[in-house]
């Protein structure tokens, strides 16, 4: 009895010294789905890494009595309208989608840590302005302020990148705002008052630490959210300009009828790719929120 009571006494020490991280991805490792989605979107990215470093083809060479070559041996997923190979194509593709995914989300959850903390952290005048700005961005129609920009200044990587990131903060800063108003009431920030620790160091030293794990949840599902947004933007003709491949205009053909119908491999593979990467970015994101919150640690 008495080396069973020793066994608990050790077990709850451990528990105790053990890190929150720590706790987080024990907490994350049990769910079985959402570490499925992880290896699922470890293996994408690791496909788009290396498929056209090690490719035999180039995404722009084509070759004229190549085109519109249904998937064989020699083109694992066929040709497009030009001759190009869409094996390659899709992965270089990939990594476009992807890059624009993380750019954004990178600079989004700068913006959003950087105006969300100023917002919670000093209150009055400046989390009023703050808070009517990111209303005002809140309430513009995207999509649509997404196609004028991209008509004014041109569909470039760069322009994108900039265009969602003007107009996808907001999300974050009131994660921040709202986790930061709860947070400086805490024993140790009035602590780190009480001792004249900086406000810098205040928020960077203590207060993100705790944060670090909402900006993750956040980073994962906006990831998905980005990869969507610029899809649609791409198939409609308004997003990456051709001959530079994302997943989205590589589903252009798709708006022809005669490919819709009788050429299904040049549409299909990004679609499936867009379809596993968003959907694995989303279990992985939900998977990070159950073992970051609480009460679901709880249940």
């Amino acid at each position: 009895m008495s080396e069973q009571v020793f066994k608990d006494n050790e077990l709850l020490k451990a528990n105790k010294s053990e890190s929150y991280f720590a706790v987080v991805r024990r907490q994350f490792m049990k769910n079985k789905l959402a570490v499925g989605a992880l290896i699922v979107l470890i293996f994408i990215i690791l496909l788009c890494i290396f498929v056209p470093i090690f490719s035999p083809y180039s995404m722009q060479i084509f070759f004229a009595d190549n085109r519109l070559i249904p998937p064989s041996g020699q083109h694992w997923l066929g040709t497009d309208i030009i001759g190009r190979d869409l094996f390659t194509r899709l992965f270089v593709g990939g990594r476009i989608s992807l890059g624009i995914a993380l750019a954004v989300t990178a600079i989004t959850t700068l913006i959003g840590f950087t105006l969300g903390s100023l917002s919670g952290f000093y209150g009055k005048w400046i989390d009023t302005i703050i808070m009517r700005l990111t209303e005002v961005i809140l309430s513009l129609p995207f999509i649509m302020i997404a196609i004028v920009v991209v008509a004014l200044f041109g569909s470039s990587i760069q322009v994108l990148i900039a265009t969602f990131g003007a107009l996808m903060w907001p999300g974050i800063t009131r994660i921040i705002r709202g986790q930061i108003l709860m947070l400086r009431e805490a024993e140790y920030m009035k602590a780190c008052e009480a001792l004249g620790i900086n406000d810098f160091s205040r928020i960077t030293r203590h207060l993100l630490p705790n944060l670090l794990p909402f900006i993750i949840v956040y980073a994962t599902l906006n990831m998905a959210s980005v990869i969507l947004v610029e899809s649609a933007l791409s198939f409609l003709g308004m997003g990456v300009s051709p001959p530079t491949p994302t997943w989205g205009n590589l589903l252009e053909p798709a708006r022809e009828m005669i490919h819709l119908a009788n050429r299904p491999w040049l549409f299909i593979p990004p679609g499936v790719m867009i379809f596993l990467t968003v959907m694995c970015f989303n279990i992985v994101g939900d998977g990070l929120r159950d073992a970051v919150d609480p009460k679901s640690r709880g249940r």
